[in-house]
C-alpha cells in the first residue's frame, strides 16, 4: 500500500458520493434516536418542578446610627452581606425547618413512629434545594416531585 493511495483530496463530488454511499445507515441511526427520544417521552415518569424566590432585605436589626450623632457609645457590629444571606440559607436547609415543613404537608407523620418520620423528612430534604445566585441578595427555593400539586405545597 502506499502513502499516495490515502492521501487523496477531499472534493465535494467525493464526500456527496460518500454520503449517497451511507444513506441506508445515516436513516436508520436518525430514526433509531428518533423513537428512542419518543419513547422516553412517553415511559420515563414526568417530574415537575416548584420554585420559590424570597428577595431578603436589609432590616431594622442591620441599620445602625452613626457613632458620631449620637452621644452614647456604640459598638459597630459589621456583618457582610454574604455572612446574612449564608445565614439565611443555612437556616432553610436546617432539619427543623425540614421537619415542620413535613408535618404541616403529612399532619399523619406525628402519628408515624420515630423511623418513619425521620424517612419522610428525609425524602423531603432530599427533593427540596435551596441556593442564591452570587452577588444576589435573593433565595431560591426549588421542589421536585412526581406530582405537582405536591411540587407546589
Amino acid at each position: 500500500m502506499s502513502y499516495q493511495s490515502l492521501d487523496q483530496s477531499w472534493s465535494i463530488e467525493r464526500l456527496l458520493r460518500a454520503f449517497w454511499r451511507f444513506r441506508g445507515r445515516a436513516l436508520l441511526v436518525c430514526v433509531a434516536v428518533m423513537l428512542a427520544a419518543v419513547a422516553a417521552i412517553f415511559l420515563l415518569p414526568k417530574e415537575y418542578t416548584s420554585e420559590a424566590k424570597i428577595f431578603v432585605r436589609v432590616g431594622r436589626e442591620n441599620v445602625a446610627l452613626d457613632p458620631t450623632i449620637t452621644k452614647q457609645e456604640v459598638i459597630g457590629l459589621t456583618t457582610t452581606r454574604d455572612i446574612e444571606i449564608n445565614s439565611i440559607l443555612e437556616h432553610l436547609r436546617s432539619r427543623a425547618i425540614a421537619e415542620r415543613v413535613a408535618l404541616s404537608l403529612q399532619p399523619e407523620l406525628s402519628e408515624l413512629s420515630a423511623l418513619d418520620r425521620d424517612q419522610a423528612i428525609r425524602k423531603l430534604e432530599k427533593r427540596v434545594f435551596v441556593e442564591t445566585p452570587k452577588a444576589s441578595a435573593v433565595v431560591v427555593l426549588h421542589c421536585e416531585s412526581l406530582d405537582p400539586l405536591d411540587a407546589q405545597k
